[in-house]
């Protein structure tokens, strides 16, 4: 059963004739119209909104990835070792676990953007994640421990495809801002790769929809979960987080 959202947007074409990539695919860009909506991306645009607050938000954020990141990994580690009873399932599983391997560490790179921006590490390494970054945290925990393990593919093309949606629309903006190049090592490294990283989750995608009877079931609860948690509560939080630390006062954020 697919957990429903505040959107009204209609498909353009029905899902009962996509691909379960195309489905997905089509959910993203209706995420995407949401997000050109929320108060904290109109903030974090807007044309009078300042650099300074801009870079903080930037900063929160990536405290939130430090904190959720591995998680995330463990995760669908996790998962994977509980998929694949055959010997002819070795290609899907090592398909499966080739683009988490790849973000072993990025979780570091994001903690070290957060450092150069003014965080102080010491704190990174010891405080709670964010209400919103627990919540992420629990849903993919729960969906690779508990839940079918093909449920990860669903949370893991949202989370990539999206990352190369809204790292396209940020980059203008931080350019405009005079970001500083050298902490852009976290956003950089996703918008060259996470395009490469969600086509290579397609391919398995696919081929699971071919192989498995129940993976288009599996993967959209897994999509859909994650739609719930991400990526609008953690920017919110983001937003707040960062209006409270340049203003001393509660920001407020729709």
């Amino acid at each position: 059963m697919s957990i429903t959202t505040c959107s009204d947007r209609k498909p353009q074409f029905p899902e009962k004739d996509l691909t379960l990539v195309e489905t997905m695919d089509q959910r993203l860009a209706v995420v995407a119209a949401e997000l050109e909506q929320q108060d904290y991306w109109k903030i974090f645009s807007g044309r009078t909104t300042s650099s300074q607050l801009v870079f903080r938000m930037m900063q929160q954020l990536m405290l939130n990835i430090w904190k959720y990141q591995q998680c995330v990994n463990e995760s669908v580690f996790t998962a994977v070792g509980r998929h694949g009873r055959y010997v002819d399932e070795q290609p899907l599983i090592r398909a499966m676990l080739a683009v988490q391997i790849e973000e072993v560490g990025h979780g570091t790179v994001a903690l070290d953007d957060y450092v150069k921006l003014g965080g102080s590490r010491e704190h990174a390494m010891h405080c709670l994640p964010s209400p919103a970054s627990l919540v992420v945290m629990a849903t993919v925990r729960y969906l690779g421990e508990r839940a079918d393990p093909l449920c990860h593919l669903g949370y893991m093309y949202f989370f990539e495809r999206f990352t190369t949606i809204v790292t396209e629309k940020a980059l203008p903006i931080l350019a405009r801002h005079q970001y500083p190049e050298d902490q852009l090592a976290f956003v950089k490294l996703h918008a060259e790769e996470d395009i490469r990283h969600s086509d290579m989750l397609a391919n398995v995608v696919a081929e699971c929809e071919d192989r498995y009877p129940s993976a288009r079931e599996s993967i959209l609860f897994g999509f859909d979960c994650f739609r719930q948690v991400y990526p609008h509560p953690v920017w919110k939080a983001v937003c707040l987080d960062a209006q409270e630390k340049e203003h001393g006062t509660s920001g407020r954020v729709q």
